[in-house]
């Protein structure tokens, strides 16, 4: 279907709609940190880029690249101040590694918007590219405007955690207790401090499992870096023996490469099967420290669009 041959159709899909019915058709579904927020999703001032924008969001967490940008494109043509397209592509480049793309789109989309994901989602594209102090300014924007955003805290506390700061389990503690999702979780699982072992393990690796068992493939694409570094650093604190378990006790098909490669570097069986496999594989078990692995994987994303 070509680009113009879409929005003629949605155009005949809702021109006969009124503007007051148009709530049922936007989802309200609330994901973590992804920008697909309820308040990016009110009826913008064509009913028709609504439409294209949560047909855009589908595609994308389908993982459907392409045909989510072209309806995010169809969205913004529709309506050119649809703030929600703009965050949507800006999720897009993130999840293609295209840092300064990521960030010069979200930078675009905050500037129309005082939403705190917007600037939650700038902070991100920073740490990507390095630039943990305009992180740092992107996370204080996001709790000026709520002080009790969850995904900020999350931001913050992998801040400070990956400073090294003692804060970030305390940060760290006040995003799970506002939202248990994915990142809190996982973050929370990084940062508990490991002074009583036994307390540690279980808030830490129980923390792990429940961030695991909540991910979607989504997460799983724009955190894979992030997760294999999370991986290896709680087999250093707690063991590899126990945090792999920790990892094949889930029963998410989304971790299905991640449970193939750990059962394949304990058991140094066949050769481990498929790219996806192998890539965790080789991860997991690079020489280099986690912390200077995630940093360099960072570093060598996309700066832009090739």
């Amino acid at each position: 279907m070509s680009y113009r041959q879409s929005v003629r159709d949605i155009d005949k899909q809702v021109g006969g709609q009124r503007l007051n019915n148009r709530a049922p058709i936007l989802r309200s579904k609330k994901r973590d940190g992804d920008g697909s927020h309820p308040r990016l999703k009110r009826a913008p001032r064509s009913l028709a880029g609504a439409v294209a924008y949560n047909v855009g969001w589908s595609l994308l967490e389908e993982l459907k690249y392409a045909e989510s940008e072209a309806w995010a494109g169809i969205a913004i043509q529709l309506d050119r101040a649809h703030v929600g397209a703009q965050n949507l592509l800006g999720n897009i480049a993130l999840v293609r590694r295209r840092w300064t793309d990521a960030h010069q789109i979200f930078r675009l989309a905050a500037t129309a918007s005082s939403e705190p994901v917007l600037a939650c989602n700038v902070a991100r594209a920073c740490m990507r590219l390095g630039r943990f102090a305009e992180a740092q300014e992107q996370v204080s924007v996001a709790l000026q405007i709520d002080s009790e955003h969850p995904s900020a805290y999350a931001l913050l506390a992998t801040l400070h955690h990956l400073r090294d700061s003692p804060e970030a389990a305390e940060l760290a503690k006040r995003a799970v207790d506002l939202e248990q999702s994915f990142t809190p979780l996982l973050v929370f699982a990084l940062t508990r401090p490991a002074s009583n072992p036994p307390a540690a393990l279980d808030d830490a690796l129980g923390a792990l499992r429940q961030a695991l068992d909540k991910t979607s493939p989504l997460d799983r694409e724009l955190n894979f870096d992030f997760v294999v570094y999370a991986l290896r650093v709680l087999e250093k604190m707690y063991g590899a023996k126990r945090t792999r378990e920790a990892v094949l006790r889930s029963t998410s098909p989304v971790w299905d490469a991640f449970r193939q490669a750990i059962t394949y570097l304990d058991q140094r069986g066949a050769p481990a099967q498929g790219p996806v496999v192998a890539a965790v594989v080789a991860a997991m078990s690079a020489p280099v420290p986690p912390k200077e692995q995630l940093l360099a994987a960072w570093a060598a994303g996309q700066s832009g669009a090739s």
